[in-house]
Formats: structure tokens, sequence, C-alpha cells
């Protein structure tokens, strides 16, 4: 409800997001059509950055707990 209406969110909370969705719909699909065609299998992880960057902006707009959500 806090992040629906209010638009704060706990530390992480797109990383983790992100994590799943990247590994699940860019990371294998796209990870390994770039893992084949340049030899390193290392592509499968493309998602995990988008979350990084969306937490970092939240912390900058002053919208984001200091807490840890497990």
């Amino acid at each position: 409800m806090v992040e629906k209406e209010a638009k704060i969110v706990p530390k992480g909370f797109y990383q983790k997001k992100w994590m799943v969705l990247g590994m699940a719909v860019f990371g294998i699909p796209f990870g390994v059509v770039f893992g084949a065609a340049f030899g390193n299998m290392a592509f499968i992880g493309m998602g995990i950055p988008f979350g990084t960057s969306q937490d970092e902006k939240v912390k900058e707009e002053g919208r984001q707990l200091d807490v840890m959500v497990n």
C-alpha cells in the first residue's frame, strides 16, 4: 500500500524485483542469444543493473525507507 500510493519503497526493492524479472524476461532469452553469438554466457544476468539504477534514483528523490525487507 505504501509503495502503490506514496511511492515509498524499502532499500533494494527494485534490485530484488528486477533481478527476478531480468533473469526471466531479459537474461535467459537475450542472454542465450548474446552468449551464443559472443561465446560468453555471462549475459544471462542482464536485468540486474536496471534495478540498481532505479534504487539509486529513488534514494536521490528521498522516497526510500532506511529499512531492508527480506
